[in-house]
């Protein structure tokens, strides 16, 4: 836990390439990642930001991946965030994110920005899970893609949950969101 006062936040596994860095991230995870903290909790972040335009990543998941926020008036989780030029992510375990916050959760299982192309291959068997809860807003993706180019191929399971007040609040829960100017999603191929 730590970063900004008065906030408790946690990350399980970082790799950063810092702008006008080049080269290559791979994370590769067969055993097991916890992130557990009450206001940010992440439990891959992977993020290359490279001159001119940011290199390329890859997250490999054969074990377990959760990131739990729990407590705060604003809790948001992420199992897996990558940002860069190029991703690839694989997934044959098991990746989970849960906010529960007092007055807003958001949960990403995976979430993957991309300057060019995202692409997440989820191997029969693998899963992929976000939970969210909060007395206002609510707000759960089992897998976010955002690029030019996003191609989703899953054969295991992708869910998203989301829990709000029924009078006062809103949730919103989306299992695959792939944001793209040319997005494939082809699920139980």
């Amino acid at each position: 836990s730590g970063g900004y006062v008065g906030y408790a936040n946690a990350t399980g596994v970082s790799a950063l390439i810092a702008t006008y860095g080049f080269g290559y991230i791979g994370v590769y995870n067969s055993g097991s990642v916890t992130a557990t903290a009450e206001d940010n909790a992440t439990g891959i972040l992977a993020q290359s930001y490279g001159a001119p335009y940011g290199g390329y990543v890859y997250v490999g998941n054969s074990g377990s991946v959760d990131a739990s926020a729990i407590g705060g008036y604003y809790a948001a989780a992420t199992g897996v965030e990558m940002d860069g030029y190029g991703l690839s992510a694989y997934n044959s375990g098991s990746i989970s994110a849960t906010a529960d916050g007092a007055y807003t959760g958001y949960a990403f299982g995976i979430d993957m920005s991309a300057d060019y192309y995202a692409e997440l291959y989820n191997a029969a068997g693998g899963s992929i899970e976000a939970s969210a809860s909060g007395y206002y807003v609510a707000v759960a993706e089992g897998a976010h893609l955002n690029a030019f180019y996003t191609d989703v191929y899953s054969d295991g399971s992708i869910s998203a949950s989301a829990t709000a007040d029924p009078y006062y609040g809103v949730a919103v829960a989306i299992g695959v969101n792939s944001y793209a100017y040319d997005a494939d999603v082809v699920l139980g191929a």
